[in-house]
């Protein structure tokens, strides 16, 4: 929009009750200091005004789409815009680009810096956020830092080892004789040498400003945890799982002994040790290894905490655990009697987000443009097929598409939500293949598709079990049983087992099999068998 004085007044008073202002650019592709663009040309203190980056810290440039403002005054810093992953109505996330996805960048960030530093005014969380950004070539020009947002720096500019706790309400008055105590508690959060100001504002009219000079100084802690990344597994349920260990090393880089151990809180890792004393100059590892327990684990996501404690510092050293257990593609999909492939640029994944049952789907992969991701299987008809699918895509340029066989059936794009299909399948062997495809640019939503409760029922291949209510004890020799005499033309097997029936490994030998409209079929036990101590029981298995 243009100009507006009320809306310049307003982000004034906003700034007179310590906020700041963050607004977006605009994306038309402006130099908004020959352009204006408001609110973010507002010249007003407390304003900070965004453009946006792509993910090689570039300028977002789309031509005949859109571009990110810019302005070598008019705005301050840049942040990430391109194709940002978001939060939509409904309990979903769409992926969106603009300088509307880079400027949360950085009221997030400023967040971030107000939970460290609360009583910072909108000055120093400008000042701070301004002086860390990376300054990078592609920004040269474009910005008035010349940088990208970079949010380790902004909380570290802001000086967050020092707080004050204790403090009563405000305002707080102290009547003459009285005093105010209060802590001033500095807690580093990185080495090194540190000064603050604590600042007491009053109506004393001969010191109305009162500061004091604090400062401390920190060392790195001595018993030094490596690496620095987390324990990140994954696998099907019962595993294996990948990796299925961990290695953490332990160095003692001081000039005394260090006691130190260790705590976990999750029962599917096993420790190699929980605790010892290291002498200086001496390392020692920590060895996570996954265990039974996390092979009963259920489809889900299971995280804990490593945690190392420097007993004679009080230090802690932190790494996050995290196990998925990732359902199989047939099980994600509900149909494990079928046999499925996947292929294309990227496989289609199973996962636990996005599902129509509430358990689990199948998820087309990380694909780009003119590439495709595809999951298929095999079916032997006739029979009746049916599915849910849903895509999240750019509208009627990135489809997700249903083949049988060569002839794709249906395609779908766009925002479209779970919704069922039905096929009848003509009898012999057909492949079913999933399909998402992209065009040649452009990404929306959240660029993929889905699968989930595949069902098929074949025609031609109805199984009956059929349990005969005669066995052949040991030592007898002869029964009669009729399989199905009589009846529709089917295969007709009997079976039979010497196994405790209801056993879970109950295992079924085939006596005889014929096809035809039924056949009786006389049993003799052999002679060799009439010393076993366990009557052979049958039954008939019917395939038509």
């Amino acid at each position: 929009g243009g100009f507006s004085q009320s809306l310049k007044d307003i982000i004034d008073a906003a700034g007179e009750a310590g906020q700041l202002f963050i607004a977006a650019a605009g994306n038309s592709g402006d130099d908004t200091d020959i352009n204006p663009h408001y609110p973010s040309s507002y010249t007003n203190e407390n304003l900070i005004a965004v453009a946006s980056s792509d993910h090689n810290d570039e300028r977002s440039n789309h031509p005949g789409w859109w571009a990110s403002n810019f302005g070598a005054e008019s705005v301050h810093l840049a942040a990430p815009g391109s194709e940002i992953l978001s939060t939509v109505p409904n309990n979903a996330y769409e992926t969106f680009s603009g300088t509307s996805m880079a400027t949360p960048h950085v009221a997030g960030v400023v967040a971030l810096m107000l939970s460290l530093s609360p009583n910072a005014n909108p000055a120093q969380l400008k000042q701070a956020l301004l002086d860390s950004v990376d300054v990078l070539p592609e920004w040269e020009g474009l910005t008035r830092t010349g940088g990208r947002l970079n949010a380790v720096a902004a909380l570290q500019a802001l000086n967050p080892h020092f707080s004050v706790a204790g403090m009563p309400e405000w305002p707080f008055t102290i009547s003459p004789g009285e005093s105010l105590t209060f802590d001033v508690i500095y807690h580093p959060v990185a080495a090194g040498a540190h000064t603050g100001i604590v600042r007491i504002v009053n109506n004393d009219t001969n010191a109305p400003v009162v500061d004091v000079s604090v400062s401390g100084s920190a060392e790195e802690d001595k018993l030094e945890m490596s690496p620095a990344t987390p324990f990140v597994s994954s696998g099907e349920p019962g595993g294996p799982f990948a990796p299925d260990n961990a290695v953490y090393a332990l160095t003692n880089s001081g000039i005394a002994a260090l006691n130190w151990n260790v705590t976990l809180d999750v029962n599917w890792l096993d420790l190699s040790v929980a605790a010892g004393q290291l002498a200086p100059g001496d390392e020692t590892d920590i060895i996570l290894t996954l265990n039974a327990h996390a092979e009963v684990l259920d489809s889900g996501t299971f995280s804990g905490q490593l945690v190392v404690s420097n007993l004679t510092t009080g230090v802690r050293s932190v790494r996050a655990i995290r196990l998925t257990v990732i359902p199989s593609l047939c099980v994600a999909v509900d149909a494990c009697q079928l046999l499925w492939n996947t292929g294309g640029d990227a496989d289609w994944f199973a996962q636990m987000d996005v599902t129509y049952d509430g358990v689990d789907a199948v998820q087309s992969g990380n694909i780009t443009h003119n590439q495709e991701s595809w999951i298929e299987t095999e079916v032997e008809g006739p029979g009746e097929l049916s599915f849910w699918w849903r895509v999240s895509s750019e509208n009627n340029w990135d489809w997700l598409e249903f083949y049988i066989d060569d002839d794709r059936q249906d395609r779908i794009s766009g925002e479209v939500d779970w919704s069922q299909e039905a096929f009848s399948i003509e009898a012999g062997f057909h492949t079913l293949r999933w399909r998402y495809v992209k065009d040649g640019s452009i990404s929306h939503g959240e660029d993929c598709g889905w699968l989930d409760q595949v069902v098929f029922l074949s025609e031609s291949n109805q199984v009956e079990i059929r349990e005969l209510a005669i066995d052949v004890g040991a030592g007898s020799s002869i029964a009669s049983v009729n399989l199905g005499v009589g009846e529709e033309e089917a295969t007709y097997t009997l079976q039979s087992t010497r196994d405790l029936i209801g056993d879970p490994d109950v295992n079924w030998t085939d006596v005889v099999s014929q096809e035809g409209d039924g056949v009786s079929v006389i049993i003799l036990e052999d002679e060799d068998e009439t010393n076993e101590d366990r009557s052979r029981i049958y039954r008939i298995r019917i395939v038509r």
